[in-house]
């Protein structure tokens, strides 16, 4: 198995012991809040774990554009070496300057065929917000649509990457870093 596709296993894991802790035999949350924080944290330790740059820091919030303010964006990978314009650091939130932001990543705990028309444009109002050059990236757990990889692909190309950490497939099981997604998000990662 492939380094990113460890990575993704590992990943898919972690999720499926925290579940467990946290909602035990429960299928899922009706609180769409707790869930987002729930991915969002998964994630962000990720990111955090992963970042070779240490100037780079990580917060969900908003970014700020002259006088502007983004939509809420789950996560932002940004320059730390500059004065924020607003940090909560014990809730991991901000408001960052565009010039800052270096990725976002918009995280889904599954991609399914409403949440693929639903989330282009939460992140083209983003992208309003940001220079031309800051990655931009979808993360989610699952795929749980019948969708081939060409057609996820041409669904999200309104971004610079899409990771799905698994999906199962009839007759062949489970496929982890679908797409090879995390494989390039790990190569984008390593080069901010």
């Amino acid at each position: 198995m492939e380094r990113a596709e460890n990575e993704a296993t590992k990943l898919h894991e972690e999720r499926n012991k925290l579940w467990s802790k946290m909602f035990g035999v429960v299928e899922h949350s009706r609180n769409k809040n707790i869930m987002g924080e729930f991915y969002e944290g998964i994630v962000t330790d990720f990111l955090k774990k992963r970042l070779k740059n240490k100037k780079l820091k990580v917060v969900k919030g908003l970014i700020q554009n002259n006088d502007r303010e983004s939509p809420q964006v789950d996560i932002i990978v940004y320059n730390g070496e500059v004065e924020e314009k607003y940090i909560c650091r014990s809730m991991g939130i901000g408001v960052i300057e565009s010039k800052n932001v270096k990725m976002i990543l918009e995280v889904k705990g599954y991609i399914d065929k409403p949440t693929i028309i639903n989330v282009k444009p939460q992140i083209l109002k983003i992208k309003e917000f940001i220079p031309k050059e800051v990655i931009t990236c979808i993360w989610a757990f699952d795929l749980a649509t019948p969708i081939s990889e060409e057609d996820v692909e041409n669904s999200f190309g309104f971004v610079n990457n899409f990771v799905i950490l698994k999906r199962k497939i009839p007759g062949r099981g489970d496929i982890y870093d679908f797409g090879g997604g995390l494989k390039n998000f790990i190569f984008l990662l390593d080069n901010l």
